[in-house]
């Protein structure tokens, strides 16, 4: 029964170790699904080469999250099995308590799988985890979404926008803050071969631009204190 009980908060801390790095990640613009799924890879030693992986290698503190996952993951490998082999070589040839520990341990997977999986005590401790790195730490402080990192600290972003009407495309970027946008998304994506100052960008729409990382910061400040609109927070 120990070890079903060791086994049950194994997998219960590793659970919430990858909930906090998959928070984490999400705060410094990563979206939620991708998050989750790059957690969850490194953290079993999966290790999916695709081309998300490019956004965490490419970003110091989602790579740093990554190879502490990786090392936590091998080290509750190790104890997991090590659990087992003392379990079952303390118990001898004796296949009624093999049995019963065997369904010890599946009766403690179950539970937790059943309380980690349901979505009210996962979308609690989701919660709970972005207030408290909200107020701790200095992510989620950024309103736009890094899509790639280059060399030069040029990086191509998104900028989520909530204009209080249309805005037209020449007016969006104002003259002391180089960036040039690449695409504007919205009902339709329309790419930079349809881009003229003309443009109307609606409500809700996102700009897709291309900058240095600093502007993009000062982007980000000015569509929150200057602009004739406003940007939409990334939560």
């Amino acid at each position: 029964m120990e070890a079903a009980f060791t086994v049950m908060a194994i997998f219960t801390l590793s659970t919430i170790i990858v909930r906090i790095a998959s928070t984490i990640m999400r705060l410094t613009g990563l979206p939620d699904n991708v998050a989750r799924f790059q957690s969850l890879s490194a953290m079993t030693g999966t290790g999916f080469t695709t081309r998300e992986s490019e956004l965490i290698v490419n970003y110091p503190i989602r790579r740093r999250v990554l190879m502490t996952l990786m090392i936590i993951g091998n080290l509750g490998l190790v104890s997991v099995v090590s659990t087992f082999v003392v379990t079952f070589s303390a118990m001898g040839p004796d296949r009624s308590s093999i049995l019963q520990q065997a369904l010890w341990l599946l009766a403690a997977l179950a539970l937790n799988f059943v309380i980690i999986a349901n979505p009210v005590v996962d979308g609690l401790l989701c919660r709970f985890l972005s207030w408290f790195l909200l107020r701790t730490t200095s992510l989620g402080k950024r309103r736009f979404v890094r899509l790639l990192s280059l060399d030069d600290e040029m990086t191509i972003a998104e900028h989520h926008l909530r204009p209080r009407g249309p805005v037209m495309l020449g007016e969006l970027i104002p003259d002391h803050i180089d960036l040039s946008v690449v695409m504007i998304r919205g009902a339709e994506t329309r790419h930079p071969s349809r881009l003229e100052d003309e443009i109307e960008i609606e409500p809700s729409e996102t700009a897709v631009c291309f900058g240095k990382e600093d502007m993009h910061r000062r982007f980000a400040d000015w569509l929150e204190r200057e602009a004739p609109f406003r940007a939409q927070a990334i939560s």
